[in-house]
């Protein structure tokens, strides 16, 4: 199948973007239905006091309780725009809306942070799961290093929270569908690594496609990265300086969404790769996402 990338995508802001799946049963650029488009998907469519010395004479203050639990087992950590440290599950929002997701480390209760906005116009807040915080703090995974970030500070933890923050609260991805929350995306090194190539390949060569200059496909590349997958995707684009444009832009994208939001995948790797004199786009950018056999 002819993988249709730059005649039938849209440019805007000298930006760029191309989606691309496919599922097992080979290493094919072909979808099971063998669907013609810029974007398929396995299903074949387009797819976180100072103590102060009490003035003599004066008793010291009595401290200040701590914060009851809410009765429905959440416990208010921070309001609008501040800072917290949590470990757990943390919830974003108010009234009914709310978007979560799992955190060790620090935060801020803002929009930006949690990657969406669950209640357009209402002051929201913060909240810990008490279930979730009274049990011992899972071992810490390995760390995995990107090292293919374009200079951008903070490109994994801020790269891989707005990811599961969208897959976290669900979201409507045009003529792709509305997708259900469903499970977080994990760093791996494999996809990290064909990612990161690709992005090389096309910087190095002013590429704008998912096939390599050695005419690979994304399927083939992942598996000569060593990752057996049952079904692969693949989220590329060119131009954008920063991980929330490149990331907004591919939501934006109903193919590139559905990509994001697929339940299907478990595994991701991304890579921003800076242009170089001669190239036509000052980034290349590839997210690759799979789940194993």
């Amino acid at each position: 199948m002819e993988i249709l990338n730059d005649r039938r995508c849209v440019w805007t802001a000298l930006s760029f973007i191309v989606a691309l799946s496919a599922c097992g049963g080979g290493e094919s650029d072909t979808t099971t239905e063998g669907t013609k488009a810029e974007a398929t998907t396995t299903e074949g469519t387009k797819a976180e006091a100072l103590k102060r010395k009490p003035a003599p004479g004066n008793p010291a203050p009595a401290p200040a309780p701590a914060p009851a639990p809410a009765p429905d087992g959440w416990q208010t950590i921070a309001t609008e725009g501040q800072d917290f440290t949590a470990i757990g599950t943390v919830r974003y929002g108010a009234d009914t809306s709310w978007v979560q997701m799992n955190l060790s480390g620090t935060g801020t209760c803002s929009n930006s942070f949690f990657g969406t906005d669950p209640i357009p116009g209402v002051v929201k807040s913060c909240q810990l799961s008490t279930v979730t915080a009274s049990e011992p703090a899972p071992a810490p995974a390995p760390s995995i290093t990107i090292t293919a970030t374009c200079g951008l500070a903070n490109f994994s933890a801020e790269a891989l929270q707005r990811i599961n923050a969208y897959r976290a609260h669900g979201t409507s991805c045009g003529a792709s569908g509305s997708f259900a929350p469903t499970t977080a995306l994990s760093w791996n090194s494999k996809l990290i690594s064909t990612a990161t190539a690709h992005s090389v390949d096309m910087s190095k060569f002013n590429l704008t496609s998912h096939t390599g200059s050695d005419g690979t496909d994304p399927g083939q590349r992942i598996s000569n990265a060593g990752y057996d997958w049952s079904t692969w995707g693949e989220n590329i684009g060119w131009g954008f300086g920063s991980l929330q444009s490149m990331i907004d832009w591919w939501m934006s994208s109903p193919a590139h969404c559905a990509n994001i939001m697929n339940p299907r995948f478990k595994d991701v790797g991304l890579a921003c790769v800076p242009g170089t004199a001669g190239d036509t786009w000052s980034t290349y950018w590839t997210m690759d996402l799979a789940a194993p056999r």
